[in-house]
């Protein structure tokens, strides 16, 4: 697959994304949260200037979760050593929704993610993943398991469709120490993606804890360039402190 191609299966961060919004969780005190952001950017140099326009919505209750992003993205760079005038060079629209809802009278609920990339100014032209799948609350909802399945095509390229299952989990091992745990796997016909963060908080003030993370991120795929399989595991421990503010 070309590198101009924004496939989830060779972009981590886009493959963060589809299981991203399965983090949050239900509301378990039957409150709603909901915001929308509105914001703007602008970056130039001597050889280049960009634009971009982006705005968002987010709602979570105890039934419902959803949130929609778009972004708009124009960029301007030469298109010769000794042409100074900067012209289009990208122009990007992207759009993404994601959703959670509980299925009435159960213990189960189900998953939706869309996002649609549209440039007409690049060489894939448009790129569209979408994944939708089902979950399950587990003791109280205290863990919560869903299997997806994602659908990524990138005009000119190549598309595929992948296996999506992730988990997470958040409650006290004992009255003081607090446990959170988020995993998710991506299983293709040529990459295999597994990751884990896991987190311990124990309050050592009102409202200061001592927190400990410790991150898995393994991932098996083949390397089209030089025809063999790569495989690549990163690990990170981070001790620190979280000051929590408060809520009203």
């Amino acid at each position: 697959m070309s590198t101009n191609s924004y496939a989830i299966d060779n972009n981590q961060t886009d493959r963060s994304r589809v299981v991203a919004p399965r983090n949050e969780r239900f509301s378990r005190n039957g409150s709603v949260r909901k915001y929308i952001n509105f914001g703007g950017e602008y970056e130039s140099d001597q050889n280049s200037k960009q634009y971009v326009v982006s705005a968002g919505h987010f709602y979570r209750s105890n039934k419902w979760i959803n949130e929609t992003d778009f972004l708009y993205q124009k960029d301007y760079s030469q298109k010769a050593v000794n042409n100074y005038e900067l012209r289009p060079s990208s122009e990007l629209y992207d759009f993404q929704m994601s959703s959670k809802v509980v299925i009435p009278d159960t213990q189960d609920y189900l998953v939706f993610y869309n996002r649609s990339k549209y440039n007409p100014l690049s060489t894939y032209y448009y790129d569209i993943t979408t994944a939708a799948g089902i979950g399950r609350m587990f003791f109280d909802d205290l863990l919560e398991i869903d299997v997806a399945i994602g659908h990524n095509e990138v005009k000119e390229y190549d598309q595929k469709t992948t296996l999506i299952p992730s988990f997470r989990t958040e409650f006290d091992i004992w009255e003081k120490l607090h446990f959170i745990q988020r995993g998710y796997m991506f299983f293709s016909d040529e990459a295999a993606d597994y990751q884990m963060r896991t987190r311990l908080q124990y309050p050592i003030g009102k409202q200061l804890y001592l927190q400990v993370s410790f991150d898995v991120d393994k991932r098996t795929y083949a390397n089209q360039a030089k025809r063999e399989k790569v495989n690549e595991v990163h690990r990170r421990l981070v001790f620190g402190f979280r000051y929590d503010l408060g809520s009203n």
